[in-house]
């Protein structure tokens, strides 16, 4: 088995600033990701009750990530969540324990 990177991030988007935005923006994240690995693995939450927090993992094998962070689309999202985040983003790396896949 290849040696993976996991990754979760958390954040809380701003009061004012449009949800719809930040959602547009985390679609098209996801897309260039699928489009840079299509073996990476990647889902963003929202966390059920409170619209403005967020959750994301990723699995990523290690020898995609150099790369992933330098593509334009990546650094462009992480600018723009930098600029609307009331809190985060934080970014914990995980090690797996147990998976169904």
């Amino acid at each position: 088995m290849k040696n993976l990177t996991c990754v979760r991030i958390e954040y809380t988007i701003r009061p004012e600033v449009a949800l719809d935005e930040v959602v547009g923006a985390i679609g098209t994240f996801v897309d260039g990701i699928r489009a840079h690995d299509a073996g990476s693995r990647y889902t963003s939450y929202r966390i059920a009750g409170d619209e403005r927090r967020f959750v994301h993992v990723g699995e990523f094998a290690e020898e995609v990530v150099p790369s992933l962070q330098e593509q334009p689309f990546f650094r462009q999202f992480t600018a723009f969540l930098r600029e609307r985040c009331a809190e985060g983003p934080v970014v914990t790396r995980l090690a797996r324990v147990a998976t169904t896949r």
